[in-house]
């Protein structure tokens, strides 16, 4: 689900992008009248949340066309696509990288509700940043093929670890065949596309309700069982049209629900409490200090690696934060023990202050990352 509620949104991002700006002549960021910790600015990673996009009075059919591009299609792995063919309807979106011969996870992006299907196609490629590097925006929220344009750099799902570096592990698909309804199948366990180990992703312009993942049939810290017919969740993305590439970091939390069935962390500074009896939700929630020193105390301290690549790309692209600011975020992925956890209970504790499960910022947090690597290591891509 979407981390923030309107108005804690707006004043997180606003007062951020003033710290991001250099806003203040000290050491110390700004973060004017926030009430709460919050994501990072637009600069980093685009518009992380529903709650901040205008409303359109006469909203457009099918998202905006991203007009020309420059950008590379990504490089081909050393497998050429297999002389197994896909089922019928089923087609590689990067042509040159499946192959149905290897042990992979399919990763089918479905369309609903696209006027133009081609758009769709050119979206889904844009989207899931498959080249590792992100998706440079200018003011407009529009793909920008020049950095001195750029004024945001969006993180999709493979610009952002362990996705990033595990890219040979999964083969990418798209359906011919339009969905009328992708609802009922988020939490089915059925297939859609005839492939196996397959997670579906369906892009759904102004969807009427918020992006949604369904829920794996594997609970952590059970991995799944590969010989037992588990499943993955599949996810549903609303796509606004009126900024359709603000969903990019937004795709990766809801997969990194429907995956490796990882939990919300947002809940309780954003939401409130909401009555659960369970505050346990491994590997980065925990109901109190023993529990939480069980699931990650041989980590703590630890820094997810994601966040030195996020930040030195900030630098190479000029969208970097001062000093101070790069030392700010550093301790809110810092691997603690953060009192109120994730469902806001006294005597609770989460991993890190921000995470891609929190905030959708591009660090998943080294105790959630953990997991993610245990579960992709049961493909061998072999």
């Amino acid at each position: 689900m979407r981390a923030l509620p309107p108005r804690a949104a707006a004043i997180a991002i606003a007062a951020l992008l003033i710290a991001a700006c250099g806003g203040n002549d000290d050491d110390t960021p700004d973060m004017g009248s926030s009430p709460s910790p919050s994501p990072p600015p637009l600069a980093t990673v685009g518009q992380p949340t529903e709650t901040i996009r205008p409303e359109p009075e006469a909203p457009p059919a099918t998202p905006p066309d991203s007009g020309p591009r420059e950008r590379s299609e990504p490089a081909p792995t050393e497998v050429p696509d297999s002389s197994t063919e896909p089922p019928p309807g089923v087609v590689a979106l990067f042509p040159g990288h499946n192959d149905l011969d290897t042990d992979r996870i399919n990763l089918v992006v479905a369309a609903s509700g696209w006027g133009d299907f081609d758009r769709f196609v050119a979206f889904a490629k844009e989207i899931l940043t498959f080249d590792g590097e992100p998706l440079l925006l200018d003011e407009n929220g529009e793909p920008t093929a020049a950095a001195a344009t750029a004024s945001q750099a969006a993180f999709g799902l493979f610009a952002i670890e362990p996705w990033r570096s595990s890219r040979q592990l999964f083969n990418v698909w798209y359906l011919t065949e339009q969905a009328d309804d992708p609802t009922p199948t988020l939490n089915r366990g059925q297939n859609v596309s005839g492939l196996p180990n397959e997670l579906v992703v369906y892009l759904v312009p102004d969807f009427e309700f918020e992006s949604v993942a369904g829920q794996t049939s594997f609970f952590p810290p059970d991995l799944p069982d590969r010989d037992g017919g588990f499943f993955f969740g599949d996810v549903l993305i609303d796509v606004p049209t009126t900024a359709p590439f603000s969903v990019a970091s937004n795709l990766a939390h809801e997969v990194g629900h429907a995956m490796f069935g990882l939990s919300d962390e947002y809940v309780g500074d954003f939401l409130g409490f909401d009555g659960r009896s369970d505050l346990t939700s491994y590997p980065a929630c925990a109901e109190d200090r023993d529990e939480a020193e069980t699931f990650w105390g041989a980590i703590a301290g630890d820094v997810d690696p994601m966040f030195e690549i996020w930040m030195e790309t900030l630098r190479e692209l000029g969208l970097g934060f001062r000093p101070a600011d790069v030392e700010f975020f550093r301790s809110r992925v810092t691997v603690g023990y953060v009192d109120g956890g994730c469902y806001g209970v006294d005597g609770s504790y989460r991993a890190t202050q921000d995470s891609l499960m929190y905030g959708e910022i591009p660090v998943l947090g080294s105790a959630n990352r953990q997991w993610a690597e245990r579960v992709l290591a049961l493909w061998s891509s072999s």
